[in-house]
């Protein structure tokens, strides 16, 4: 049962990024690589290598740690951008020093590749990850929740960077495009950050951002998802924890409940004074106030600091003994 709860609750976490696979249609981006890996081309190799890195990650899943799981991985995730630079080291000695452009061209062709088949891998790598830790209850609480964000971003950081033109027709010509946008996108977020921190200019958008962003296709619904998700998670986890605890302490044998009906009535009091306080301050202040947003935003905090008071009342009085 335990085991069953926690896989609805991992799907619910995982729901933002479930949705973007199939809006984005990722499988179309894994399938390109896989028929880069199949052409044979010199480039085949760190595609194949970039999703290697998955099938050696849920091998070490799977054996637990060792030097030669430790190896597997580390030679996947570096070889894509390694074999490159060891393919250029060896043409210069083998060439005595002189190098025409041509081997440059077909040196950062490769490195292109095989950056963005790594970048399209690395969602499946956290996402085992992710559902690994889950499900074995390991790691902090919170990690889950960022993972399913970074999980998040990458999706749709591959396919804002994605290159789609009919007139391409080899996977390798594709990837070494998509690879270029991958680059220019992460220079522009990074200088974007930079910017926000020093309050200058923001930077010149790429034309491939402008072209492929879509909006999400509810936020409301998929943060409500998420949101719910996350707080069940959080609660199990941190009770599964505070259970185990309490039963070391007093050397209790019988099996602690899934839920304790006390905690849940103690939250469900408080979540629903401060929606009824939330709706109140809504009305009030819409007869006041013609900004909905600046409403929704005040309200908003306003419950969220009710909550908190809330439940450090709870702990007040419970230590008290009141």
């Amino acid at each position: 049962m335990r085991f069953l709860l926690s896989g609805v609750i991992l799907l619910g976490l995982s729901f933002p990024y479930i949705i973007q696979f199939i809006i984005y249609d990722y499988q179309m981006f894994v399938i390109l690589v896989l028929k880069n890996i199949i052409s044979g081309n010199l480039s085949s190799i760190s595609s194949f290598m970039a999703f290697a890195a998955i099938i050696a990650y849920a091998f070490r899943i799977k054996q637990g740690p060792g030097s030669l799981q430790d190896s597997l991985i580390i030679t996947t995730l570096t070889m894509p951008v390694v074999f490159p630079s060891l393919v250029m080291i060896g043409i210069i000695i083998s060439q005595g020093g002189q190098i025409s452009s041509e081997y440059f061209r077909a040196a950062s062709d490769l490195y292109l590749v095989g950056i963005t088949s790594l970048v399209i891998a690395l969602p499946f790598i956290g996402i085992i990850n992710q559902w690994y830790n889950g499900l074995k209850s390991r790691g902090s609480p919170f990690s889950q929740i960022v993972a399913t964000m970074i999980i998040f971003s990458l999706i749709n950081f591959v396919f804002i960077s994605a290159s789609f033109s009919e007139e391409i027709t080899l996977a390798s010509e594709q990837l070494k495009i998509h690879g270029v946008n991958i680059i220019l996108d992460g220079i522009f977020a990074l200088q974007l950050v930079l910017n926000n921190i020093l309050q200058t200019g923001n930077p010149v958008i790429p034309q491939n951002i402008t072209a492929n962003v879509r909006p999400y296709f509810s936020p409301i619904i998929g943060g409500t998802v998420f949101g719910i998700s996350s707080a069940f998670y959080l609660y199990f986890r941190l009770y599964r924890k505070y259970s185990e605890d309490e039963k070391s302490i007093n050397s209790l044998t019988k099996k602690s409940p899934l839920l304790k009906l006390d905690n849940l009535g103690h939250i469900s009091r408080i979540i629903m004074v401060g929606i009824i306080i939330n709706f109140i301050i809504i009305i009030g202040a819409s007869f006041f106030i013609e900004a909905m947003d600046l409403i929704l935003k005040s309200t908003v905090l306003f419950l969220m600091f009710l909550f908190m008071i809330g439940i450090v009342s709870e702990k007040t009085i419970k230590r008290s003994g009141l």
